[in-house]
């Protein structure tokens, strides 16, 4: 895995070469008077341009006229590309 400059962005991460565990918290927002429920989530992870992997979260409930944190975890055995 190439070396990763962080400024700024320190979140839990453990990092051994071949393998990542990162996890992360990213807040939804929802305008609206409904709540959400959200099958799945899939995203990718892209640090300073290098690709780090790819994600799923499934089943979430995103709360009404707010914010709802949700913690994302992406786990790579081969995490560059």
């Amino acid at each position: 895995m190439p070396a990763l400059p962080s400024k700024g962005f320190n979140p839990p991460i453990d990092i051994v070469p071949h393998r990542l565990h990162l996890t992360f918290q990213v807040l939804v927002y929802n305008p609206t008077s409904t709540p959400l429920e959200l099958d799945r989530l899939t995203f990718t992870v892209y640090m300073v341009g290098h690709y780090l992997g790819e994600g799923v979260r499934e089943r979430m409930h995103v709360h009404a006229n707010g914010e709802t944190p949700m913690h994302l975890e992406l786990a790579s055995e081969q995490a560059t590309r």
